[in-house]
């Protein structure tokens, strides 16, 4: 698309009239229409309904999810004029007109990052004491409140200690942690959590269609899924690719002007993790090198490809999800034969470390190259559960052979004592009167007595072998997790 003029550009630069941006011409003037807010809204309009409003909020979250917005539908709330009984602004009448055109007296914005001094904030409480000619609420909105310095939020902790009864404050920053305790403990907090794909897809539809931008709906969750969930982020991409092109918005343009890997070369990458095709990794690193990315978006956009399968092998996601294309659900189904969730979460967290190693600028292609290679030769890495998947087959030889190392020794057959012939002694008493003769000790002899060696033999029981088999196991999954650990490992 080429420009004849800066008349052309400006033009291109304006959507619709009036010279308004995307985001201020649709953004939201009642509490039905902010997305993803459902409990924060209740709260709300249930404090308008009881009339229980209190002094001070704060409003913290991302860049991009309401929070000044909101503090200017509640600021629209407290004033509206209208008489319907409803808690919602009603948008027609002079208080909500002049707070849309940022005209009102009652409602002062200010930005703290650029009125962060003592001296703003002893000018902002002068002005707080005095109240509007039509009894509606004086409301202060700071956006980027952390920004004040410490002298200002001591001169703001006063007026938020002692507040007049018709002022109102609004606090809106990303970084809470910043804010003192003694501001916190005085306000009322509301965490903004991040919009979910499927409303940042809606609200992009329904800007799109009013503003009559020709954009296809894949191109479209491209657009959801890259903001993250801030929808300011959306609606700034949106915007951007309305002024480069005039006709039909596609999802190769879409890809093409973010710098997104395309998902085809992703899906590439598992078939050639499946084939164990190093060469992949030299013939396509200069395509991709051609593409210019830099490193950490080519790590990004693969931690988000494999987040996404690890997250369909857990069954955590399913593949009719809003955010993914027609062609990512069949790329997706494709690939999930080729992967276990061991090599997937072993090649997340490859990913993640080299994410906080390599600088953010650098774009080598030999850096390509060394993460294709990595994660192809991923499917040749041996695991522990593919080590104890195979532990079973070898525990039969093992058995077998431990059987044999411990096999019974038999033990000899003894034969019996032999039994001694003995003359039998006669009981007839000597005829003489002799009495007999002493025998000598030296002519005693001790009885014969006929031992049998007692052979102890191995004794092996079946609680025996189960524990030897057990060490067995456990020193061979020592032994290989040892060297997949690179020797760290050490037995206890």
């Amino acid at each position: 698309m080429q420009f004849d003029s800066i008349h052309d550009i400006s033009g291109c630069m304006n959507i619709k009239t009036n010279q308004k941006t995307l985001s201020r011409l649709f953004r939201p003037k009642r509490f039905d229409q902010v997305y993803g807010q459902t409990g924060i809204i209740t709260t709300l309009t249930n404090s308008l309904k009881n009339k229980t409003t209190s002094q001070a909020y704060l409003f913290t979250g991302i860049r991009g999810t309401g929070k000044t917005t909101l503090a200017r539908i509640f600021a629209k709330a407290l004033n509206c004029q209208s008489d319907d009984g409803s808690v919602e602004p009603c948008n027609n009448c002079i208080s909500c007109k002049e707070i849309d055109s940022s005209s009102s007296l009652s409602v002062i914005e200010i930005d703290g990052a650029s009125n962060r001094g003592i001296d703003d904030i002893r000018e902002l409480n002068e002005t707080a004491h005095f109240g509007s000619s039509d009894n509606s609420f004086k409301i202060i909105i700071i956006d980027e409140v952390h920004m004040l310095t410490k002298e200002a939020f001591n001169a703001l902790l006063k007026t938020l200690e002692e507040p007049p009864a018709h002022v109102k404050f609004f606090f809106a920053t990303t970084e809470v942690n910043k804010i003192p305790a003694t501001i916190l403990s005085r306000t009322q907090r509301f965490d903004l959590k991040r919009l979910s794909p499927l409303e940042v897809l809606t609200k992009l539809k329904k800007i799109s269609s009013e503003t009559s931008i020709n954009i296809d709906d894949e191109a479209l969750k491209i657009l959801a899924r890259k903001s993250e969930g801030s929808l300011r982020d959306a609606e700034s991409l949106l915007q951007q690719l309305r002024c480069y092109e005039d006709e039909m918005i596609s999802q190769e343009l879409v890809q093409a002007l973010l710098g997104i890997i395309p998902q085809d070369f992703l899906f590439k990458l598992d078939q050639a993790y499946s084939n164990k095709d190093i060469s992949f990794a030299f013939d396509h690193s200069s395509t991709l090198y051609s593409l210019g990315p830099t490193i950490s978006t080519f790590i990004e956009s693969l931690l988000e490809h494999y987040r996404n399968i690890a997250l369909l092998l857990l069954k955590k996601r399913s593949l009719d999800h809003s955010s993914l294309t027609k062609s990512d659900l069949k790329g997706y189904q494709n690939s999930l034969s080729f992967y276990s969730l061991d090599k997937v979460t072993h090649i997340l967290d490859y990913l993640s470390e080299l994410l906080i190693k390599i600088p953010t600028n650098t774009s080598k292609q030999i850096h390509f190259e060394m993460i294709l290679l990595h994660i192809i030769q991923t499917a040749n890495r041996v695991t522990i559960q593919s080590i104890l998947e195979s532990l079973p087959s070898k525990e039969i030889e093992t058995t077998q052979k431990q059987q044999e190392l411990v096999s019974p020794v038999k033990t000899p057959q003894t034969s019996a004592p032999p039994v001694l012939n003995t003359p039998a002694l006669s009981t007839k008493t000597p005829t003489n009167t002799e009495s007999p003769q002493p025998i000598s000790s030296s002519e005693k002899k001790p009885p014969v007595e006929n031992k049998t060696e007692n052979i102890q033999t191995p004794i092996v029981s079946k609680k025996n072998c189960s524990s030897l088999l057990k060490k067995a196991k456990e020193d061979t999954i020592l032994r290989f997790a040892s060297v997949e650990l690179g020797g760290a490992l050490q037995k206890i």
